[in-house]
């Protein structure tokens, strides 16, 4: 594994832990899984972005723009995969999403 890779799965864990999960903190009371489905759902999560990451991208990381290209991909299933875990509304999931 180079450094680039091991920087990219990084990122990946980082956006997990300090956007998704607060997310999920905050919202508790709207989820729509038990906790054992939740966190297997954030694994799968996990492995399907650095899978897809580690594959398609490596690549081509030293190129700006893709790394934008990257990072609106995992925005937007970020907020589909927010979206599909909780019973909020679209403008509530959006707006927090990106407030973290």
């Amino acid at each position: 594994m180079s450094f680039e890779q091991i920087q990219l799965i990084c990122v990946i864990l980082a956006k997990i832990i300090f956007i998704i999960v607060p997310f999920l903190a905050v919202f508790r009371r709207e989820w729509r899984y038990t906790m054992s489905k939740t966190a297997g759902i954030l694994m799968g999560y996990l492995f399907f972005v650095c899978v897809l990451g580690l594959t398609c991208f490596r690549h081509f990381l030293s190129r700006p723009w893709l790394e934008m290209a990257w990072a609106c991909t995992t925005m937007t299933t970020s907020i589909l995969v927010c979206k599909w875990m909780v019973r909020t509304d679209w403008p509530v999931t959006i707006y927090s999403l990106f407030s973290f």
